[in-house]
């Protein structure tokens, strides 16, 4: 069978021609251990890291040796979670605020964190799938009890971004750690932490094009240095033993560098394509549901809903589509999305939530045949007549 048509970016991409070119090297002929620098292969090895941290740093407006290497960005985002705590409960900080839309791998270690005596508080957002700067600003207080504040810089399942500028600047203000998941936005949306004050930001590179296992934490030199998760060597600044995989972060470099050439050439194409399948699928389903707002949201990305449709049935009727009714990582769980239920969303209106996310690798002849498959599936379930060819 022909391989499906896939519109699932958010879970992943494909790595690029280019990034595997990067990493081949050092898949076979370059194989020195990079911390091994007595000798040339070491060195060799060691400056490929030291090349693909430049690349992942200038992505970011980061400095290099703010980046520290990472499995991804669920072990950047437990590190941060983790790492902030201890120094927090010895300043007397136990609370910790989080947006009601994070991903788990920022809720499950905070939630975690209540066995140790931190109060975790979520954030709410509006129905539009944001957070107000206010509201967060409003549950800050002083912030002279506040461990640390983290909110993602664009959401996983709707696509929309926040406004991290604002609420790092206010954290900063307070004197409040601010982290951000930023996974789904570098290398989509406008993301600068020259500009953007937080303390700690995380990131995957198969988001964006580059291999899995493989991420990066970003501390800010100004930042409190965080407790370590692993030990056993100096590795990272002594903030994450092991031995870096140099193809993994040679394709990671890679990815970034491509991906800023081409980030806003491919966020007007996307978005066009986005905007075609949005007005068609409306003008045929005008009680369908856009979940979030378009404004500020992940290039190409919709999240939408047809009342009486579940889109798990909706998947099954569409296996020339490689979609999603909702993050990977709770795929097969049959509890409502947080973040969908967060915006306002019922769980019916949650389970009906079907997720679209296209790449570089879609086609307006792509977008068409979703279009037409979409709109017959549509109708075969509400018992409309069929569409014809």
């Amino acid at each position: 069978m022909p391989r499906p048509i896939y519109m699932d970016c958010f879970a992943t991409t494909p790595v690029s021609a280019r990034v595997r070119a990067a990493m081949e090297p050092y898949s076979g002929g370059v194989f020195a251990n990079p911390h091994a620098l007595q000798h040339g292969p070491g060195q060799e090895a060691a400056a490929a890291v030291r090349k693909a941290r430049e690349q992942v740093a200038q992505a970011m407006g980061a400095s290099p040796d703010e980046i520290i290497f990472t499995s991804g960005a669920t072990e950047s985002n437990n590190m941060v979670l983790r790492g902030a705590a201890k120094p927090g409960a010895k300043a007397g900080k136990r609370r910790i605020l989080i947006s009601a839309i994070e991903h788990p791998s920022v809720r499950e270690p905070a939630f975690a964190l209540r066995g140790d005596g931190f109060i975790v508080e979520e954030i709410p957002v509006v129905s539009q799938g944001f957070v107000k700067a206010a509201t967060l600003g409003v549950m800050l207080g002083c912030g002279d009890d506040v461990a640390l504040v983290s909110v993602m810089a664009a959401n996983n399942e709707t696509g929309v971004g926040q406004d991290v500028l604002e609420m790092a600047e206010l954290c900063r203000g307070k004197g409040v750690p601010f982290h951000t998941d930023a996974v789904q936005a570098l290398g989509k949306l406008p993301f600068d932490l020259h500009l953007v004050p937080a303390s700690y930001a995380s990131f995957s590179a198969h988001k964006l094009y580059g291999p899995k296992g493989v991420g990066a934490l970003f501390m800010r030199k100004s930042a409190s240095r965080l407790a370590p998760l692993l030990l056993g060597g100096g590795q990272e600044g002594g903030m994450r033993a092991g031995t870096v995989a140099v193809s993994l972060v040679a394709g990671f470099g890679e990815a970034c560098a491509e991906a800023m050439e081409m980030r806003d050439s491919e966020a007007v194409r996307l978005n066009a394509l986005r905007d075609e399948v949005l007005q068609a699928l409306m003008e045929s389903f005008p009680g369908m549901r856009l979940h979030g707002c378009l404004c500020d949201r992940v290039p190409g990305s919709l999240n939408i809903g047809f009342p009486g449709v579940p889109a798990g049935l909706l998947m099954e009727m569409l296996p020339e589509f490689a979609l999603s009714a909702g993050s990977a990582c709770h795929s097969g769980s049959d509890v409502p999305s947080h973040v969908l239920v967060a915006l306002g969303l019922s769980p019916e209106e949650a389970g009906e939530a079907l997720r679209i996310s296209p790449g570089r690798m879609t086609t307006e002849g792509d977008m068409g045949k979703l279009v037409f498959a979409l709109t017959d599936a549509v109708r075969q379930v509400k018992g409309m007549k069929r569409v014809s060819p």
